[in-house]
């Protein structure tokens, strides 16, 4: 069985509300930077067009994200990637702004115009380093509930990030036991009320491993609650 590993250091350092926060400040934090690298390598229109996008995504504060997850220490190469992304998106959003200028001097308008380009790839490069290191985190937090819901609710972010469909990445999160990642999932919807979302994690464990005996209890116990809940909605309707 994975191993769960369990962070203390925002309560060391008296963060208490990050603390008592973390795993879905984490799960956060990975949505939202799989929406940033799904629209900056997709980036299209006028030198204003990706400013406002890269503006938009300027939002997400990544950085400020990673401070309240790792506070006072260095944090996995991920967080430091991601301060990096924050300061290049900041440079190309200055310097699309200038580009958008009206320039008369045609040596200066192609001037800005390869510095964008540039700029541009040196995104692109930070976000193919991201993809690694983030990697490496979830391989680390593979016990977070809420991460493990997020990629269940979302199978094509593997996809994406890592050219991995989802039941491969939870294999490798979950060796030898990815069926594991289903009952750590659907005892978080359930422990929410997340009734229907908490059974299909259930099959979905007992699909992979037909032995998976806590899965097969608690699908039952769910299935019970499902079946009484439709029977008072029906004498409700009476």
């Amino acid at each position: 069985m994975q191993k769960i590993i369990f962070d203390d250091s925002q309560a060391r350092a008296g963060n208490v509300w990050a603390a008592g926060r973390r795993d879905f400040l984490l799960r956060e934090l990975v949505n939202n930077y799989d929406q940033l690298q799904q629209r900056c390598r997709s980036l299209e229109g006028t030198a204003e067009e990706k400013r406002v996008i890269l503006q938009t995504l300027l939002g997400l504060n990544l950085a400020q994200s990673c401070t309240y997850i790792w506070p006072q220490q260095a944090g996995p190469g991920f967080a430091t990637t991601c301060t990096l992304i924050t300061l290049q998106l900041e440079k190309l959003v200055a310097c699309m702004q200038m580009s958008g200028l009206s320039v008369d001097d045609g040596v200066l308008a192609q001037g800005l115009a390869t510095e964008v380009t540039q700029q541009e790839a040196l995104l692109a490069d930070l976000l193919d380093q991201a993809d690694v290191f983030l990697y490496d985190v979830l391989l680390v937090e593979a016990g977070n509930p809420l991460l493990l819901r997020l990629l269940l609710e979302n199978p094509q972010l593997p996809v994406t990030l890592w050219q991995k469909d989802l039941v491969d990445l939870l294999s490798n999160l979950f060796p030898q036991a990815p069926d594991m990642a289903y009952l750590y999932a659907g005892k978080s919807y359930f422990n929410g009320h997340w009734l229907e979302q908490s059974l299909a994690a259930f099959d979905q464990a007992l699909a992979l491993n037909p032995d998976q005996e806590e899965a097969r209890r608690r699908s039952h116990i769910v299935r019970g609650m499902l079946r009484d809940k439709s029977m008072r909605n029906k004498e409700t309707k009476k």
